[in-house]
């Protein structure tokens, strides 16, 4: 079973293994991953919690939006640990989806705000933004990088 009813974001790493990130009572939710092996989750943690659309790239960074406080979060994949839960979206409002693009940069979209954000993921700074759109919304794979890490990944 889930780990907790409020899941909001789902993504897949690249061993083909599922996570979640919770959403509703900010510190308390967390991200998770499910090791089909032992069909157990493991807590990858989580410090602010309000996690919503997230996104798994092939260096094993797990990105994740974040509500309340605005923000991106990051997560190590690879060993189930919290990096960074305080990555500045300058005008952030409400950051729904993540995703990766074929390069590797990491787009973050915020309904509120009706902008999407492109970051740098070793720098983790913003590098680009999209502004004019109306009320975008995405819970993970809108460039289809997700699928790919899976159907090809990485080695």
């Amino acid at each position: 079973a889930v780990p907790a009813s409020n899941a909001y974001g789902v993504g897949m790493d690249e061993n083909g293994h599922p996570w979640i990130a919770t959403y509703s009572v900010g510190a308390g939710d967390f991200v998770y991953r499910f090791d089909p092996d032992t069909e157990t989750w493991h807590s990858a943690g989580g410090t602010s919690g309000r996690y919503r659309g997230m996104v798994i790239d092939r260096d094993a960074r797990a990105w994740v939006a974040g509500n309340s406080p605005c923000r991106l979060s990051l997560f190590d994949a690879a060993t189930d640990g919290e990096i960074a839960d305080s990555i500045e979206l300058p005008g952030c409002v409400d950051p729904v989806g993540t995703s990766v693009d074929r390069d590797g940069y990491v787009w973050v979209v915020d309904r509120g705000a009706s902008v999407a954000w492109k970051l740098d993921p070793d720098f983790q700074i913003v590098v680009g933004m999209v502004t004019g759109l109306v009320d975008p919304y995405t819970y993970s794979d809108m460039t289809g990088q997700g699928l790919d890490l899976v159907v090809n990944p990485p080695g």
